[in-house]
């Protein structure tokens, strides 16, 4: 068994005591932040794109349980949309608890885990989101 890859490698990295965040990007021209970073702004097309750390925290805008995934992937698993405190909307799979149903418009916080396991063995890790519990900070 070899060592876990990242799915999208440099999209999460870890602060160590505020746990993983997502290195997405701003433009320097109209200050648009977007996930995954991309070479050119999808706003206003300038080429002054670099990388931004942001939020750890969104709203779930919606999601969707999958229960026929692909080989390697576990199912069934929850896939949603999260919207970030800072204006970006996200992919990712949903971490939540047996039995516990993620709640669209509740806030979501960035995690890391494991996304599928390939034919070598290699496990494949990605960002993740899980809710929190209403008065709780972490």
């Amino acid at each position: 068994m070899s060592d876990p890859v990242w799915a999208l490698p440099g999209s999460v990295e870890s602060s160590g005591i505020d746990g993983p965040y997502l290195v997405g990007g701003q433009c320097g021209a109209c200050a648009l932040k977007l996930y995954p970073q991309a070479p050119v702004c999808p706003a206003c097309w300038s080429k002054d794109v670099a990388p931004a750390r942001l939020s750890r925290r969104g709203t779930l805008y919606t999601y969707t349980v999958v229960y026929a995934g692909r080989s390697g992937w576990q199912t069934p698993y929850a896939l949603g949309y999260v919207d970030l405190d800072d204006g970006v909307r996200v992919c990712a799979p949903l971490d939540f608890a047996d039995g516990e149903t993620p709640k669209i418009g509740g806030v979501v916080e960035l995690t890391a885990g494991p996304l599928r396991t390939d034919e070598k063995g290699v496990t494949h890790l990605s960002h993740r989101f899980r809710q929190v519990a209403q008065g709780v900070i972490s």
